[in-house]
């Protein structure tokens, strides 16, 4: 019943549809992981959609990549764990999102995304001796690659703003979803971002 809802609103935002929306922007994004300590921190991040428009609501399809390099290090006096590793995260999805009747002003709305991250790197996992860890025993760093994908709900909102040339769009996602490793709730991410509406 509820994907018959779902698919009904989606026909009728469409069938009203009044003119395209398009976005393109750049910005910042802080993501991380519950289960992947080593996916943290800030990266530079573009964010796009492509959708249409009807007088208060627009229906898209939203796309966003960035990529970021973490080190990270951990011990619990067992074992010692250390990972140098390059992040690339894209996420495709849709956004509704409500607005004025003007092309300007604010807006705000829901999403889903999923968010996929292929890592690379090389890691090493040793043996503790004694609770400083050293010495350790251990077969060394090893190259390693994977991919994650885990879906991630977002609310978004923002402002746009008439330039005489152009819209200017600002806008704010905060999203959470799956930790990549283990599929339970654990990925978080903010962004912030600035661009052009067409």
């Amino acid at each position: 019943m509820r994907s018959i809802v779902i698919a009904v609103l989606g026909v009728s935002t469409l069938a009203a549809a009044d003119e395209r929306d398009a976005a393109v922007r750049a910005g910042v994004a802080l993501i991380g992981a519950d289960g992947d300590q080593g996916l943290h921190g800030f990266a530079p991040y573009v964010d796009g959609e492509l959708g249409l428009r009807t007088r208060y609501a627009s229906l898209t399809g939203a796309g966003s990549i960035f990529s970021l390099r973490s080190h990270f290090s951990w011990s619990d006096q067992d074992i010692w764990v250390d990972s140098d590793a390059r992040y690339v995260a894209f996420d495709l999805g849709f956004r509704v999102t409500l607005h004025g009747e003007s092309r300007e002003g604010p807006f705000w709305g829901i999403g889903l995304g999923f968010e996929t991250v292929y890592e690379t790197g090389r890691a090493a996992t040793y043996t503790c001796a004694n609770d400083l860890c050293d010495p350790r025993t251990g077969p060394g760093y090893q190259p390693f690659r994977r991919w994650k994908s885990v879906p991630l709900g977002k609310v978004h909102a923002g402002f746009d703003v008439d330039t005489g040339s152009g819209l200017l769009d600002v806008i704010a996602i905060a999203g959470y979803g799956g930790d990549p490793d283990h599929g339970t709730s654990g990925l978080w991410t903010l962004r912030l971002a600035a661009g052009l509406r067409f």
